[in-house]
């Protein structure tokens, strides 16, 4: 897909950035977390990540990976909706929000701010704040 995509707009400008949608990887189809977890939920980096991050050296781009549903052993009861972009270099940045809203695990919502930063992608004038639907949710 992003082979086919930077092909199709070769011709009219460079692709510096690649960006997949919310729950590109996986829907949270399950209602409760444990299934999530159990059935969904993967820890980042991962082979996807690897084979994007890869995808990424080759074509020398960035890629937002859309959002995977995350487990995090330092967090056994939760389930982020994290998203990743990756450069040439690997995971450059790493954005988590709980996905069921949960305030009151205890410490899981600072963990979610302890890894964004504003990122901003070499040569390109534009800064990386969010996934577009998270200003007008805020965590």
């Amino acid at each position: 897909m992003i082979d086919a995509a930077l092909a199709g707009s070769a011709p009219f400008l460079p692709v510096r950035l690649v960006v997949f949608p919310e729950f590109a990887h996986a829907a949270p189809v399950f209602a409760a977390v444990e299934e999530l977890l159990e059935k969904l939920a993967i820890p980042i980096p991962n082979e996807h990540t690897e084979r994007l991050a890869a995808k990424a050296r080759e074509h020398g781009i960035y890629i937002q990976t859309g959002t995977m549903l995350e487990a995090d052993s330092q967090w056994p009861e939760v389930v982020f909706n994290t998203t990743c972009l990756l450069g040439p270099e690997g995971i450059f940045y790493k954005y988590r929000k709980l996905l069921d809203g949960r305030e009151q695990v205890p410490g899981a919502r600072e963990h979610c701010f302890g890894q964004t930063r504003r990122a901003s992608i070499r040569n390109s004038g534009h800064d990386v704040l969010r996934r577009s639907g998270d200003a007008f949710h805020p965590v």
